[in-house]
């Protein structure tokens, strides 16, 4: 019982992290910033079966007149050092919701583990 306690403690806590996070990387976003996953499409690719797929890549909402397109910045060499700063921010931010989300579903496959040792 105090296990459980302990393990429903963590996912609150990892929970609020995750939405802090969730909220800068948002923020972000209004300044035109995204990150995408790509997915290959290659029956084999591990990456894409088993997860997001290929990336990160950042990309950049830019105004041309009345259109707006996503420019990719990651070749890009003469990015701005603002634009560097939040795209960091933005990696950083990615990933430690990736990092959330693994140690959340690690907790879920605990939990599920001791509900089956507890029914059997």
């Amino acid at each position: 019982m105090k296990e459980l306690k302990e393990l429903e403690s963590l996912v609150k806590k990892l929970n609020n992290k995750a939405r802090i996070l969730k909220k800068e990387k948002e923020e972000l976003s209004r300044q035109g910033f995204t990150i995408r996953y790509v997915k290959c499409g290659k029956e084999t690719c591990r990456k894409c079966k088993e997860g997001r797929g290929h990336g990160p890549y950042i990309y950049k909402s830019v105004r041309e007149g009345e259109r707006v397109k996503s420019v990719y910045l990651g070749k890009l060499t003469d990015v701005k050092e603002i634009d560097k700063q939040a795209i960091d921010a933005l990696k950083r931010i990615d990933e430690e919701i990736q990092s959330i989300e693994q140690k959340l579903n690690n907790i879920k496959t605990v939990i599920n583990i001791l509900i089956k040792d507890i029914r059997h």
